[in-house]
Order: C-alpha cells, then structure tokens, then sequence
C-alpha cells in the first residue's frame, strides 16, 4: 500500500523558517510518490492541487499564546478524522497525536539562554506572564513526550539544547530550512548596492539584519558602528531608530539587495534556532559572524564560512578575519542545507518511522501465534 503521511503545520509557505520547512516537507513527501494530507491555515494553490487539505480556522484575535493554543486544540481534533500511517506535527502540543514532532523552539532552553521580555508596564507585565506560561506548556510537553514519539530539529544547536535539557531524543534527525540557491555577489551587483547606500570606498561593510531586537544581540553590534575604517549596515523592524552614531539605518530591505553591499554578516543573537537570513548572506557568498547560540554555528564552524564568536576576543577584528573566508567555504553550508539534503532526510525520517510503527504492530501478532502454537 502507498504509504499516508499527515503534516500539521499553520502556514505551508514562506518567508519564515518554518514556513520554508513545512513546504519542503510537503514536496518530499510527493516527490517520493506517497499520499499526503494537509492540517493547516495557510497552504499555497499548488499544495491545495496536489494533496488533501483539512483547513484549520486561526484565531486571529487572540493574543499569541492563546492562538496558538486554539490552533494546536482544533488540529487535534481534525487530527482524529485522519488514519495516516506517519503523523508528523510542529508544535510539541500535539505530540500525543504525533509519530513525528520537528521542534523549532525550546522556550524553556531560550529562557535559560537569557532570552526575556524587555517591554516596560501593563504590556510587558502581560508578555512576561505570557513566557511564563509558554515555557511551562513547552517543558511539560517536551518531558513527558510519549516514549514511541521521534523527533526532529531545525538546527544541530537546538537539537543539542534538548540533549541537555531532555535526554537523548529518539531519530534525533536534522531538518532544517532549505538554503538558497548558491548565487554568489558579482562585482557589478557589490558596486550598485554600496553606491545605493553611499557607502565609501575601501572600508569594511559589514551587515545586521536584527532590527531593535535586543534578542539578537544588539549590545554586541552597537560599538560596530564607530569603529574606523568599518561600515555598519543595521536592517530590519525598528533599526532607523537605534542610537548608532555612524551606522547606515536602513529599515525594511530587501535582504537579496542588502546581502549585495556586505563582506559580511554579524548575527550574534542570545537564541537562535535557525535564522533564515544567515542561510540567505552564505547562498550570495557572504561570510557570517555568529553566536555559539545560533543554529547554524556548528555548520560555520565546520567549513570556515567566517567565525562563530562568543564575546572572548575583539569583535571587529573577527569581522575582519572572517570577511576573508573563501566562497567555497560559504557555499560548503549552502549545499549541507540544500534542498536535495532536505528531501534526503525527510525520506530517511518517515521511511524509519513507518517501519518501527510496522513492526511494533507485526509484534503483538507473533506473541499470539507463538501463544496459540504453545497451547497446542
């Protein structure tokens, strides 16, 4: 028989990580020829065309926890409409439910991490209430997953923050945001980025796309910004507004066009499960500086595309050591997070699933039949 896979995700598009996963998820499971049924809100025209979509309504009113709730409770019940022989979700709330949970996130890893809520008054009051009671959904789920559940991460980072935090996880299988397509900066893009932002001539460019998020590391960058003979790019929700004297506040960007005008990237965030944005400076061949607590520092590490830095020597120097890492260094992580790696993966992951659940079921089988061959 062909094999039934039901994937439960809200949105199965972009431009979010996670977005990105569900949809190559989707399209794996295809291309291998198999059944697929669809648990989502969002889901774009070609899914709809190609599989079996059971809508979940969002409820958008709600304030973010409480959504998310309301949408893990209705999947779940059109969840007991499906027979599917692989079940795989991406919320540890419907692990019960669940042969397959793909974790994003370890609220309680993150809050361990150092990541908090900055808001001042009712409103950060009503968000840190809001963590709290996150963290303790999450911790819960995750320490009391069914013993026959596998699991899978987005990054090898947050797979070694459930170790820490979990145990040694079942499948344990990596599958993370497909990169871009390799399409390295040419000369001729380079020059009309930095002539678009007026940037000088012969100083180092070097990129942040965080916005205002403290959580992204902005203490680390700030100084950045008036060290000589470098140029600061800052991008992304709220960065017009940082108190950065000598760094070019950009806004909204298109990250393909700011990439362009970059030697390279500094990404040192508190907690990052897998920033899409640093897969997207390495597919244009730019090198990366980023934190031990950002997904992809192993892979960095692992093939020399820039540094993985975390606070024990001069920052700016380590932009500029890492600005001189070869291109084949950042295309070798590229090609790790590819989307063929991907389809690879997912392959092995619903392949090892079904046949453990194959032959947990065959088991009870051969119990009765060695009992009935005892009798006789």
């Amino acid at each position: 028989m062909t094999p039934h896979v039901a994937l439960v995700h809200d949105k199965f598009t972009g431009p979010t990580g996670m977005g990105l996963v569900a949809e190559r998820l989707a399209r794996a499971v295809l291309d291998m020829d198999w059944t697929l049924s669809v648990v989502a809100t969002e889901v774009p025209v070609w899914l709809r065309e190609r599989s079996t979509v059971h809508a979940v309504p969002d409820a958008v009113r709600l304030p973010a926890l409480p959504r998310h709730v309301a949408w893990c409770a209705r999947a779940s019940a059109v969840l007991r409409t499906i027979s599917a022989d692989v079940v795989h979700v991406h919320s540890p709330l419907l692990a019960r439910r669940a042969d397959l949970v793909t974790s994003h996130y370890l609220a309680q890893s993150a809050f361990l991490r150092g990541v908090r809520e900055h808001r001042r008054g009712p409103e950060g009051a009503l968000r840190r209430a809001q963590d709290a009671l996150e963290r303790r959904l999450d911790h819960v789920a995750y320490d009391h997953l069914p013993a026959s559940t596998h699991m899978s991460f987005v990054s090898e980072f947050l797979r070694d923050e459930f170790r820490r935090n979990y145990g040694e996880p079942l499948g344990g299988w990596i599958l993370a945001p497909p990169a871009p397509p390799w399409r390295p900066v040419t000369a001729e893009q380079r020059t009309a980025a930095r002539t678009r932002w007026d940037v000088m001539n012969g100083e180092l460019v070097v990129g942040y796309i965080g916005g205002d998020n403290p959580r992204k590391g902005l203490e680390a960058v700030r100084p950045l910004a008036s060290t000589p003979g470098l140029t600061l790019l800052a991008a992304g929700p709220g960065s017009e507004r940082l108190d950065w004297p000598g760094a070019r506040k950009l806004g909204f960007v298109d990250p393909d066009g700011f990439h362009e005008a970059c030697d390279v990237v500094v990404a040192p965030s508190v907690f990052d499960s897998a920033p899409v944005a640093v897969l997207q400076a390495l597919a244009r061949g730019v090198p990366v500086v980023i934190s031990p607590t950002t997904g992809w520092a192993a892979a960095v590490a692992r093939h020399g595309a820039g540094a993985v830095w975390n606070g024990d020597r001069d920052l700016a120097e380590t932009m500029r050591a890492a600005a001189a890492s070869p291109p084949d260094a950042c295309r070798a992580v590229v090609e790790e997070f590819s989307e063929r790696v991907l389809d690879e993966r997912a392959h092995e992951a619903y392949s090892h699933v079904l046949a453990t659940k194959r032959d947990a079921s065959a088991a009870p089988r051969k119990l009765r039949a060695s009992a009935s061959v005892g009798e006789a």
